[in-house]
């Protein structure tokens, strides 16, 4: 719904009731996440700084080559796994949240098994909708870069966080809302436009917002953080009606 002359949910809610908005909260989604079990790193682990097989070699030049640094990654705790097994040849990306490994990536860089090896809910206890790659950043900056997948949000730094796809849960805007956080930048994919509009329109109400639109398929760590930036600071923080306008342009 586009209202003229009101930029957010919060000040349409307001005029409606007639300024006596004290007793209009946030209402948190009761969600149970007593199921969440240990999760422990792949057998064989190890952090991408050490190690000198060819396994440690071609995974370092991969990480290189889409312009990291080694050490940088090895102080985040990534690694890979050389030794025979189901997780030979794969990149290890660990997700934290308050110095508890929740979950982790396992992404194909030079073995025979399938690109991604995830743990799935049996291991972990929880779906991949509860978890956030660095959350712990959402009590740490006043403004945060939303990514879809680890790597992109890698490549932004320590202020960017990643959601695992498009397709955000409840949990995870319920996360972002209660935050102390005050600015959302939306990275998401070329392919997840409508995604990133419908997500900002459930912030506005509650943060600034800016959706970042690709022009084409290449993503945040394609493009590099550099030439990310330059798009982020030529794009001003949007409205409701803003995003309503966006979403109705195709």
């Amino acid at each position: 719904m586009d209202v003229e002359g009101f930029d957010t949910y919060a000040e349409l809610l307001k005029f409606l009731d007639n300024g006596n908005f004290t007793d209009k909260a946030f209402s948190e989604e009761k969600i149970e996440l007593s199921d969440a079990k240990p999760v422990y790193l792949p057998d064989g682990f190890k952090l991408i700084n050490q190690g000198t097989s060819q396994v440690a070699r071609s995974i370092r030049s991969y990480m290189s080559s889409r312009g990291f640094t080694i050490e940088e990654l090895s102080k985040h705790g990534i690694g890979y796994v050389a030794t025979e097994g189901p997780f030979f040849g794969y990149l290890i990306i660990p997700y934290y949240y308050k110095g508890t490994l929740r979950y982790y990536n396992a992404r194909n860089v030079i073995g025979q098994g399938p690109r991604y090896n995830n743990p799935n809910k049996d291991i972990t206890g929880l779906g991949k909708e509860f978890i956030i790659f660095n959350q712990d950043a959402l009590d740490m900056y006043s403004s945060i870069f939303i990514c879809e997948g680890a790597i992109n949000a890698l490549t932004m730094g320590d202020r960017a966080i990643a959601t695992m796809g498009k397709a955000i849960s409840a949990y995870q805007v319920n996360q972002l809302i209660k935050s102390p956080v005050n600015r959302f930048i939306l990275l998401l994919d070329f392919d997840a436009r409508d995604y990133a509009i419908n997500l900002a329109l459930k912030l506005v109400a509650y943060k600034k917002v800016k959706v970042i639109l690709f022009k084409d398929n290449r993503d945040v760590n394609d493009l590099g953080k550099k030439a990310v930036l330059k798009m982020i600071y030529k794009t001003r923080y949007q409205s409701y009606q803003d995003l309503i306008k966006l979403r109705n342009e195709k």
